[in-house]
């Protein structure tokens, strides 16, 4: 197996150096991402603030005795909503709260699908992006290059790379507005209510700092692995796909046939020990919830016996609140969990962004001057209005040629080839045939001497 198929080592931190670089891809479209921010915002605004705060005052209405017997109608029930407590407090009744929730659906409804639909979108153009740069510059790129570069590995980097990068600049970038925005709705909306319960959520936010960051760790470091096996494997198999002639030829179909059990057995093991890992920590965060909700609902059982029967508003108010905290107890693990699993995104994809702007950055080792460039143009925007007429001439001038560090091929060659007439070029294996034929194809540019063309370096 080429070494090549064998994966570079991977970062163990967040290297935001490399993010920035390739957010250049995402920031062609700016307008999108202006959009998609403004969406979520109204999003999360109505899951996090509205909808919890119109709750609670439908809970304390329904709370609450005689009131039915105080109005002529049901739709003129009065509803007291408390968006920030002593700041933010309106009075309205039932009708328009039935309006106000459904013009708000609607409104969430067409947000959720811009926003999905936009960031799908853009997850396309950065990746449509990024693989026609990659495509332009493996097209310049010279033989010598792929001599010591597999298939496999390119075929990775343009296809599975530049797909992964693409999500994370789009799926994983907007999450992060959306989590921060459901976070800190739901912390305002939390101590607008009521501070002390809002305290005991919050207390429980510590563990989940120490369990998820670690949990997550151990999830990426099994992932990786994973995936570093699914890469070899996709090397592997584009290799033997490539080789098929060979192997029909030698018979090598039982040793193939072993071979690919074990690279396909060892890759199934390491995905189902990524899982496992993963299977532990839902059900644990599961329990941390569960505690919160005991306490608070123990906490507000004692706040409630408290209360006297004649203070009947403050104890519809309070039950209202003890349900709007166990929602606030469910919901605040949500972003939490979002955030983490975005930051093992950005890590885990690091290695992809990382291999992508290796590529991008691999040195075209046969490259035309300046010059030769504003006259006849470039590999991918050639100028064939200046290309000239030649007769076609050929002289080899000194020429050698060794490959890398390596021992000499062609020794120092003088030979001229007049235009119209056949030479034929009769050796052993080794002997430079082939390196002659791609050195006057410029493949390879020659390590010592010229080439010419009617008397004119190839060069030029």
């Amino acid at each position: 197996m080429s070494s090549r198929i064998l994966e570079e080592k991977l970062p163990t931190k967040l290297n935001f150096g490399i993010w920035f670089r390739v957010m250049k891809y995402a920031m062609k479209r700016v307008d999108l991402f202006v959009i998609i921010i403004l969406t979520m915002f109204i999003t999360t605004f109505y899951d996090s603030a509205f909808v919890p705060a119109m709750n609670a005052a439908a809970i304390t209405l329904v709370g609450q005795n005689g009131v039915l017997s105080s109005v002529s109608s049901l739709w003129e029930l009065p509803l007291h909503v408390i968006f920030i407590k002593n700041v933010w407090e309106i009075d309205i009744t039932f009708l328009t709260f039935l309006i106000t929730q459904g013009v708000f659906v609607i409104v969430r409804c067409i947000s959720i699908f811009v926003t999905f639909y936009l960031t799908n979108y853009l997850s396309m153009v950065i990746m449509v992006s990024l693989r026609k740069d990659l495509f332009d510059h493996v097209q310049e790129l010279s033989f010598s290059y792929f001599d010591k570069t597999n298939s496999g590995w390119l075929i990775a980097r343009m296809n599975n790379d530049t797909s992964a990068i693409g999500d994370v600049l789009s799926w994983s970038l907007t999450s992060i507005f959306w989590s921060s925005f459901d976070l800190i709705f739901t912390i305002i909306t939390m101590f607008s209510q009521n501070v002390k319960y809002a305290l005991i959520v919050i207390a429980s936010l510590p563990f989940i700092a120490i369990i998820v960051p670690l949990f997550e760790h151990l999830i990426l470091k099994r992932h990786r692995i994973a995936r570093n096996a699914y890469s070899s494997y996709v090397g592997w198999l584009a290799e033997i796909i490539n080789g098929a002639k060979t192997v029909k030829t030698l018979s090598l179909e039982e040793e193939v046939s072993k071979e690919s059990k074990d690279i396909v057995d060892d890759l199934k093991s390491k995905r189902f020990r990524a899982g496992r890992v993963g299977a532990f920590f839902r059900p644990l965060l599961e329990f941390i919830l569960a505690v919160m909700i005991v306490i608070i609902v123990v906490i507000g059982y004692q706040d409630i016996d408290s209360i006297t029967l004649q203070e009947e508003l403050d104890m519809a108010t309070l039950v209202a609140t003890i349900v709007l905290f166990v929602g606030f107890a469910q919901s605040i693990f949500s972003p939490l969990e979002s955030m983490s699993d975005t930051f093992s995104s950005f890590m885990e994809n690091q290695a992809s962004a990382e291999k992508v702007e290796q590529l991008l950055k691999a040195p075209i080792e046969i490259k035309d001057s300046d010059e030769v460039i504003a006259k006849y143009g470039g590999i991918l925007s050639p100028k064939k209005e200046n290309y000239e007429r030649f007769s076609g001439d050929i002289e080899f001038r000194n020429l050698s040629f060794h490959y890398g560090n390596g021992v000499e091929v062609i020794h120092p060659l003088n030979l001229k080839i007049k235009a119209g007439t056949s030479v034929a070029i009769v050796g052993e294996t080794g002997s430079g045939k082939t390196t002659l034929a791609n050195l006057l194809c410029r493949f390879y540019e020659p390590t010592g001497g010229e080439i010419l063309l009617d008397g004119v370096n190839y060069k030029e």
